[in-house]
């Protein structure tokens, strides 16, 4: 062993790496969130995607940009939660300076973007609400964020999202009853 990470596949052109941010595992097939970085010096993204790979041979991964993808913006750096048959994912722009936004899909059609759903705010009757469309995605904590993780915490019955806030130089505590 070199004592370096393993490559699990090739950048595409034009890219310098791509940078795995959040995995999940539904039945035999293990689902990696990846940013695809262009440039170090102002860590800029073309993309987000997902690769899988099946759990008989957890070493050989396909990437699957051409069938789902991210522009650069709300879903670059990811952190996924299974939660029943929903999978959310908090995600905020490449870098650690954007805020977190919130999308879901059924744990069944992780590779269908058309199935994402953007959390969006609240109704008059204070229930969350969805579109199917990103751009209409509001934040659900303020940044600047980095390397964001989201878990749920049985004891306290509640979400807890940690990240790095890099301007205060500080690991930044939040909890929800709620995804959202």
């Amino acid at each position: 062993s070199t004592g370096k990470a393993a490559r699990l596949f090739v950048p595409d052109s034009g890219a310098i790496t791509d940078v795995s941010t959040s995995g999940i595992g539904i039945g035999n097939t293990a689902y990696l969130y990846y940013m695809q970085v262009t440039d170090w010096s102002n860590w800029t993204c073309n993309l987000s995607s997902i690769s899988t790979a099946n759990s008989a041979d957890i070493t050989k991964w396909t990437k699957q940009s051409k069938t789902i993808s991210w522009a650069p913006g709300n879903f670059n750096m990811v952190s996924t939660l299974h939660v029943g048959t929903t999978v959310y994912i908090w995600g905020t722009p490449c870098g650690r300076i954007g805020s977190v936004k919130l999308m879901k899909v059924a744990d069944t059609s992780l590779l269908n973007k058309n199935a994402y759903q953007y959390f969006t705010g609240y109704n008059a009757s204070g229930n969350a609400t969805w579109s199917g469309s990103e751009s209409s995605a509001v934040t659900v904590a303020g940044g600047p964020t980095g390397e964001l993780s989201v878990q749920f915490d049985n004891w306290l019955n509640r979400y807890i999202m940690t990240y790095l806030d890099s301007q205060k130089n500080a690991i930044v505590l939040r909890e929800s009853p709620t995804p959202w």
